[in-house]
């Protein structure tokens, strides 16, 4: 998996959110931010460092909620990463832990929600029809994932199949090399398969065809 480095960022938001009580502020306590993003993987990860004076690491546990935004340079002017209460991160581990007598430092691990919630989620109903068609309804309708962070190249091959229990993110795995996208120049083209990979901003369910057709946009 390759990592990202966050350089030039600026934090203006950073709150973990628990169930209950107040949003604990680690704003002013973060330090350097990794982003991690690959083809290869169903979900985006984040680890962000903390150097906390004020004991509040006893009061964050996996699965709270993470309010992030980032202002960066490589941004069009007026634009920011943002997750908020519409999407949110999720803590899924706490790594990395330093006490002193002073301090603590430890790294947060976040993923997205969708991810989180297709550990404990599994697929069970007959899908048919074209597959980029049952794809988006795993998402949609067993994730819950917004409409806007959704990018499916459509496929001209129809699928019909069982859930048989699996995870969402594996059902779409299982259908990437089953999948031939719409291509119209010869007898060959369009039996390489698909990608199912999470971006910055969007699912993306797309051929890799047409990765290596406009290689820019991956």
């Amino acid at each position: 998996m390759k990592a990202l480095f966050s350089s030039g960022h600026i934090i203006t938001e950073l709150l973990v959110v628990p169930k209950e009580g107040e949003p604990i502020d680690l704003r002013l306590q973060s330090g350097a931010i990794l982003y991690y993003e690959d083809v290869g993987d169903s979900s985006f990860h984040w680890e962000i460092d903390i150097a906390d004076t004020d004991g509040r690491l006893a009061l964050i546990r996996s699965g709270m909620s993470v309010f992030l935004t980032i202002e960066h340079p490589s941004l069009p002017k007026g634009e920011v990463i943002k997750f908020d209460e519409n999407y949110p991160l999720i803590i899924s581990n706490i790594k990395n832990i330093i006490n002193t007598a002073k301090k603590e430092a430890y790294t947060l691990q976040c993923e997205s929600k969708p991810f989180v919630d297709n550990q404990v989620t599994r697929i069970y109903r007959k899908y048919t029809g074209q597959i980029h068609s049952s794809v988006k309804k795993i998402l949609t309708e067993t994730l819950g994932i917004p409409q806007d962070r959704l990018e499916i190249e459509e496929t001209s091959n129809a699928y019909n199949f069982m859930g048989n229990y699996k995870r969402p993110f594996h059902a779409v795995g299982w259908l990437c090399p089953k999948s031939i996208p719409i291509v119209s120049n010869s007898k060959t083209a369009g039996s390489a398969g698909y990608f199912f990979h999470e971006t910055l901003t969007k699912f993306r369910f797309a051929s890799i065809d047409n990765a290596f057709s406009n290689p820019s946009v991956f």
